[in-house]
């Protein structure tokens, strides 16, 4: 880790994968009902054919929180490439920037998450597959929960860590001037 290296690999990763996931993903609701299946558009949405069996809101033209969600995706995306080009430029300040870009990042897909699993569940009662239930929303939506809370807990865990060793080695102020007298 360089001195101002504070985000993994996976983060780095993760953002990449999650700005295109997230822009895809925001692609097919914004641009309903052309990607719904029997639309002109729906070739390239074709996983969105089983997934709005199991995630209604998807499916659904009447509901306005996936479309604000949608939007909210857009955002998000727009803060992860803006950390990721701040955490690869070749100025410290602007990685120290792209640092805690990609915390708020990480932390707006974290929250965003959690609401709409709070919003989306009841919606998808009566489960009628439990199985497809579990491997087709649950489990691949939980990735949407758990690596952006890993993601920040790295984060801060090295900028600690990075915080305490530099304090350990420069001496403040106050010692310093006890020790010239």
């Amino acid at each position: 880790m360089t001195k101002f290296d504070f985000v993994p690999l996976f983060v780095k990763i993760w953002l990449i994968l999650s700005t295109i996931i997230c822009t895809w993903d925001a692609s097919f609701v914004l641009l309903r009902p052309r990607t719904l299946p029997g639309g002109d558009l729906h070739a390239y949405w074709k996983p969105y054919a089983t997934y709005i069996q199991i995630d209604k809101l998807y499916g659904d033209m009447q509901d306005q929180f996936v479309v604000e969600q949608s939007i909210l995706n857009i955002y998000e995306c727009i803060v992860n490439v803006i950390a990721l080009c701040l955490i690869f430029s070749n100025s410290q300040q602007k990685q120290l920037s792209g640092t805690f870009m990609a915390i708020l990042a990480n932390a707006f897909t974290f929250w965003k998450t959690v609401l709409y699993f709070q919003y989306g569940f009841p919606h998808s009662l009566p489960i009628k597959n439990y199985v497809e239930y579990i491997f087709l929303y649950l489990i691949p939506s939980s990735f949407w929960v758990i690596v952006p809370l890993l993601s920040c807990i790295a984060i801060s865990k090295r900028i600690c860590t990075q915080l305490l060793s530099g304090s350990a080695q420069q001496p403040d102020n106050k010692t310093q001037k006890v020790k010239q007298n």
